[in-house]
């Protein structure tokens, strides 16, 4: 489980469910982002690891550029790295999460669904009507647990 704590310094919680304890990393540091105060981050994953959707905050920016971090160690702030930086795009407003094969979901800045191909730079538009800044992307794992386990299975749940 993961959670923003908006407090003093910004960081992730996560809580062990199997152990009952909670542990927290923070976000990379602010002098090497810049000011937070002037950029939205969103949170997903990439390739099992935690990364960090960084772009700017405000309207007045024309062109955008949008970072992608990912945290290689949860609980070590030095383990944030930056991979890319995409853009200046004229036509993209917000990164939403990652897809399979480098791609990402984007909203556009009239607020079409758009599939991003970084290494191209291209997109597909999704035909979705929508309020603008109202996509959100989630991701779903299925989990399932049958009862004719011999508690194998189980074993590895639980680690």
């Amino acid at each position: 489980m993961l959670i923003y704590d908006n407090n003093e310094d910004e960081k992730i919680v996560r809580f062990d469910f199997a152990r009952e304890v909670f542990k927290s990393t923070s976000f990379p540091d602010a002098c090497v982002i810049g000011d937070y105060s002037s950029w939205k981050t969103t949170l997903t994953a990439l390739n099992g690891s935690i990364a960090m959707l960084v772009y700017p905050l405000g309207k007045e920016v024309e062109m955008l550029c949008f970072d992608i971090w990912v945290l290689f160690e949860f609980g070590v702030r030095e383990s944030w790295t930056k991979l890319i930086r995409i853009g200046p795009s004229l036509d993209l407003e917000r990164p939403l999460g990652f897809w399979g094969y480098g791609k990402m979901f984007m909203e556009s800045k009239e607020g079409q669904l758009v599939l991003y191909d970084p290494s191209t730079n291209t997109g597909k538009i999704f035909p979705f009507d929508g309020l603008k800044g109202s996509l959100q992307v989630t991701l779903y794992t299925e989990f399932w647990e049958t009862n004719e386990d011999d508690g194998e299975d189980q074993e590895e749940v639980n680690q």
